[in-house]
């Protein structure tokens, strides 16, 4: 049996979880006690450096008490990192669910292979899964880098080790959906290029005896079992995924539009490098992660309409009634199914939303911008007017 790209699925996300396991996300064994002690450990963390920033025990490149803009935006940053830090801990620790998606994706292939006799492209299966890999290094290796980095220049270490610890938690969880997108766009592709064989084989037989005929038949049957099997998948897919991607969505957004902020306010006032270098690097992770999904969904849209536009193109033998009632069904349940992935029914996981994402991060981030500016002259003003007045006052005095 050939379950090549299963194979290679299960691998990537075992490393997945064994980076969980050694970065202490989730415990080794799912045993009670075990969560239990995670989920305090994780609690407690999280309410220490909590206090510990919220105490803003270390300095900042900001004037705290009075660029009020930079102060709102600094604590929404964390926030936003905190609460999504707990929501996908807390679900990896008692909502794991990669055991049973992983069998669902092995009970597809052992379908399309031994029901239909296709095997899965394993050169094309490894390069997409390679892609996912290389963008987990990546994105690790950039930001450990500017983390490092940083850290040399400042000597604020506990933050930035916190936040490192933070964002590893989002980039683990994000590249575990990344993967199982990845392995949706495979078994699609397999699919179409099963269906394509089949209705040549029903095409290539329409002068033969109808007893050949009823081989494609079957295997029609069974695509359209296969589709409504991947369907059930994406569904499960999308429900484990659901409070992990609204969190990560969101904290998306956020980092997105505030990291040009700090790059901006960091350019005018003290010219911190290092910290610009990180905010760079950090948007473009953050896109580099959201490309990826993005990408993979609008794959699965296009192959999904190719595969229905498959059975719709069907001309032999049209008078057959069981032909055209196999055509029918696959035609109907493939016209109520779409291929479409929501995050909760907020947002389309597509190129679409690539789009409406960017164009809102450099949409918000003007914003604050302008807002920075407008209040720092405000401030600026009022200073110089309240020393006028302060200095009018001593001249009066001393005559």
């Amino acid at each position: 049996m050939c379950y090549v790209s299963v194979k290679q699925h299960n691998s990537a996300l075992r490393f997945i979880r064994l980076l969980m396991y050694l970065t202490l996300i989730v415990p080794p064994c799912p045993h009670l006690q075990l969560r239990l002690l995670y989920t305090a450990s994780m609690i407690v963390y999280l309410c220490l450096i909590s206090r510990w920033r919220i105490a803003f025990n270390y300095h900042v490149d900001y004037d705290r008490l009075n660029d009020t803009v930079s102060y709102v935006l600094d604590l929404l940053n964390f926030v936003a990192l905190t609460v999504s830090h707990f929501v996908i801990s807390f679900q990896l620790i008692w909502q794991s669910r990669s055991s049973q998606i992983e069998t669902q994706f092995l009970h597809i292939q052992n379908v399309l292979y031994e029901k239909i006799g296709h095997k899965v492209n394993a050169s094309r299966s490894r390069l997409i899964t390679n892609r996912v890999f290389r963008l987990l290094l990546f994105r690790i290796l950039i930001l450990l880098g500017s983390t490092v980095y940083n850290n040399t220049s400042s000597n604020e270490s506990l933050l930035l080790i916190a936040n490192f610890y933070s964002q590893v938690v989002l980039i683990l969880r994000c590249s575990e959906f990344t993967l199982q997108s990845a392995l949706v766009l495979i078994i699609y592709q397999e699919m179409h290029e099963a269906a394509s064989a089949v209705i040549s084989r029903l095409e290539s037989s329409r002068c033969d005896t109808w007893s050949l005929h009823r081989l494609p038949l079957k295997h029609i049957a069974c695509l359209q079992q296969l589709h409504l099997l991947l369907w059930n998948l994406q569904r499960d897919i999308e429900k484990y995924f659901k409070r992990a991607l609204i969190v990560l969505m969101l904290k998306f957004f956020i980092d997105t539009s505030v990291h040009p902020y700090w790059a901006y306010v960091n350019r005018i006032q003290t010219n911190n490098v290092p910290m610009q270098i990180w905010c760079a690097t950090e948007e473009l992770g953050i896109l580099l992660e959201m490309c990826m999904p993005c990408w993979l969904w609008t794959r699965c849209d296009q192959l999904q309409r190719k595969f229905r536009a498959i059975f719709h193109g069907v001309s032999v033998d049209r008078r057959n009634e069981q032909l055209n009632t196999a055509l029918l069904r696959v035609s109907a349940q493939l016209g109520q199914e779409s291929c479409e992935f929501t995050v909760g029914g907020l947002l389309t996981i597509n190129n679409n939303l690539l789009g409406k994402f960017l164009f809102g991060v450099v949409s918000y981030t003007l914003i604050c911008i302008q807002f920075w500016i407008t209040y720092t002259t405000k401030m600026r003003l009022e200073a110089e007017t309240e020393g006028g007045v302060h200095q009018d006052s001593l001249n009066g005095t001393t005559i």
